[in-house]
């Protein structure tokens, strides 16, 4: 026997006779098509615009900005916003003593669903509880019972000691299968993770990333990074050493060959830091001359790929022992950095040298 769905939006009834929708249904059809949630019945709750909905001050009275949002539930996705710029309430008379923290948010009021009476839509001001924690959340006050959309937070300091400030908290949402715009590396932790998922990051120029089952990747145009240093200065015996100072990497980065080089920098010698969070290549290639610059120099040692870390806290990345050569390579894969993740370039000889490099590093996903 075939099971009834949802009712399909639309179908015509003619003379009366076939499919009535009521607010439920109508609000799951319109979630169908939003990005999901924590699960996938329940639509994500945010703004639908990176410009929609933002909160302003205008002395001490709360202005809203146009635009529009989804507020999920279990019953459906809200759609609704604000068509102009207008005040929504003032503020509370700041306090005598204390600073404190008050909420803005949009709520529904929808007694069919777990909200207030009223049914309909409403910007207000929650005002905080004065407390000397005001600023690390002490009497910052709860968001409401009813389906809501917390906006900004508004930081009112004791009286005399400065003025109101706003901070925005408006998470994003998107249509299912766009990418969902995101503050950073925190915001992207509340995405939904499932293979294919796609995010805008706000802090990285509006990159966008893909999650592959295990991380989030960039996906836009290649990134890599090319290093050819001519000579770098002579090491001490067994100096742990590597391909130069931060000016001179920067110098030698290769442009023809690499893609964003900007998504690279150099805080330290021997130490390349990226920029983005992903999953890197890097190979290291080094050959050695004698003081001269010239002459190649047969020596024995190893060359080595690791992260930041110290003694046994640090991670080898890729290490290549080598014996009475003048050339010689390493090479590590599937290195996963996090935004500013760092790689150090060390090798450690018996002898005097100086050295030529190539360093390549690129993200892969």
């Amino acid at each position: 026997m075939p099971l009834d769905a949802l009712e399909p939006t639309w179908i015509n009834a003619p003379g009366g006779v076939g499919p009535t929708y009521d607010s439920e249904e109508l609000r799951r059809d319109i979630g169908f098509i939003l990005a999901g949630g924590a699960t996938a019945d329940v639509s994500r709750t945010g703004v639908l615009d990176v410009r929609a909905l933002t909160v302003t001050l205008s002395g001490s009275n709360v202005r809203i900005n146009p635009g529009g949002c989804a507020i999920g539930t279990g019953k459906g996705a809200y759609l609704t916003g604000a068509t102009v710029t207008a005040t929504i309430d003032a503020l509370a008379p700041a306090d005598a003593t204390n600073p404190r923290r008050d909420r803005v948010v949009l709520e529904v009021l929808d007694p069919d669903n777990g909200g207030g009476a009223g049914r309909k839509g409403q910007f207000r001001v929650i005002t905080g509880t004065p407390s000397a924690t005001a600023t690390a959340g002490g009497g910052y006050p709860a968001a409401p019972t009813s389906p809501s959309i917390t906006l900004a937070y508004v930081d009112v300091p004791k009286s005399g000691a400065g003025n109101p400030a706003v901070t925005d908290q408006r998470p994003y949402t998107a249509a299912e299968g766009a990418p969902i715009p995101v503050r950073d590396t925190a915001d992207l932790a509340t995405v939904p993770k499932f293979v294919g998922q796609l995010a805008s990051r706000m802090d990285q120029g509006g990159a966008i990333v893909r999650y592959d089952g295990s991380t989030w990747g960039r996906v836009d145009a290649r990134t890599n990074l090319d290093v050819a240093l001519s000579q770098s200065d002579a090491s001490t015996v067994n100096a742990l050493w590597g391909p130069g100072s931060p000016a001179q990497m920067a110098a030698a980065v290769v442009a023809a060959k690499s893609s964003n080089q900007d998504r690279f920098t150099f805080p330290v010698s021997n130490q390349i830091q990226a920029t983005d969070e992903g999953l890197y290549d890097a190979t290291w290639t080094i050959r050695f001359y004698n003081t001269d610059g010239i002459t190649p120099k047969a020596s024995t040692g190893y060359l080595r790929i690791s992260d930041n870390g110290t003694g046994l806290n640090q991670v080898h990345y890729g290490v290549t022992n080598f014996a009475a050569v003048s050339d010689v390579s390493v090479t590590a894969t599937n290195i996963t950095l996090a935004a500013l993740g760092k790689l150090n370039f060390n090798f450690l000889i018996p002898d005097t040298v100086t050295a030529k490099h190539w360093i390549r590093i690129a993200r892969k996903g």
